[in-house]
């Protein structure tokens, strides 16, 4: 699934003021208990000791913070994660009429743009491997006219439950970084994408400028953790660090693709370098 994007921007007095204030209403609203040590181990366990136990730890995550994770989005980024998102799309560069898949699908940001890129003769495969993040996505999504049939699907992004070569552009929105072995799910994106198309993977940047990195984990130390701490979420989005710091760096991640058969990729700073985006292409067919 999607995690939350940092500040794009170093923010002001007014917009810390700002965020901290809405952290808190969202806070009143939610209502949740005040968290306990045995959430804080469950979200250690979630990137530590054996993979099989990691990877339930990861699901019970990422489910538990399904009521809050949009709102939590759009406070902690201003709203900019929804531009980010349409860029990856764009990128994608999926054809009208075809069928599109979104990875780690969250609550489905990525899925709905994609649908509409495919348009009503299309379709949109969003997967994800938390039960609750999918009830909340397919909750949350209405019919459009314009855009293609949605069909939400649990599933491993490391084993996904389709044959080769069906999908005309493949998206994964801040999911790469929290599965066990992001080189395998590289290899199951290439698989499963059609010859010639785009995999677009949207997260985090392991950022090697030392500026950019301090300013991204002073965002997340000073701002994101705190104001989630507000909505009874501080262990949940405590784990960013961490994952970030454990994630491939931009050069990384392309050499990557490039040893399992991706024909091309690059990587893509975004908002100044705190995030990045991945773009690999698929090599066609010999003629």
């Amino acid at each position: 699934p999607t995690s939350v994007p940092a500040l794009a921007v170093p923010p002001g007095a007014g917009q810390v003021a700002t965020m901290v204030f809405l952290g808190w209403i969202l806070g009143r609203l939610i209502r949740r208990p005040t968290e306990s040590g045995g959430t804080e181990r469950a979200v250690k366990g979630a990137f530590s000791g054996d993979a099989s136990e990691a990877s339930m730890a990861r699901e019970q995550l990422f489910g538990k913070i399904s009521r809050v994770y949009d709102l939590l989005n759009d406070l902690l980024s201003l709203g900019l994660h929804r531009l980010w998102k349409r860029r990856a799309v764009r990128m994608a560069n999926v054809p009208k009429g075809g069928h599109a898949l979104d990875v780690c699908c969250g609550s489905g940001d990525l899925t709905r743009l994609l649908a509409s890129a495919v348009g009503p003769n299309g379709k949109a495969t969003g997967l994800d491997f938390a039960r609750p993040m999918l009830q909340y996505a397919h909750t949350k999504t209405r019919p459009k006219s314009k855009s293609g049939r949605i069909q939400w699907l649990k599933g491993d992004a490391m084993a996904l439950p389709f044959g080769n070569n069906q999908f005309d552009g493949v998206t994964v929105g801040y999911g790469l970084r929290n599965v066990n072995d992001p080189k395998q799910c590289l290899s199951e994106l290439l698989r499963v994408a059609k010859p010639g198309s785009n995999v677009v993977v949207l997260d985090f940047n392991n950022a090697q400028n030392r500026f950019v990195r301090g300013f991204q984990f002073f965002c997340l130390e000073k701002i994101v953790v705190p104001v989630a701490s507000l909505c009874g979420a501080r262990a949940e989005y405590a784990y960013l660090r961490p994952s970030i710091e454990r994630y491939p760096k931009g050069d990384e991640l392309v050499a990557m693709a490039e040893e399992i058969g991706f024909k091309t990729a690059r990587f893509l700073p975004v908002a100044g370098g705190l995030m990045g985006m991945l773009v690999a292409t698929k090599p066609a067919p010999p003629q």
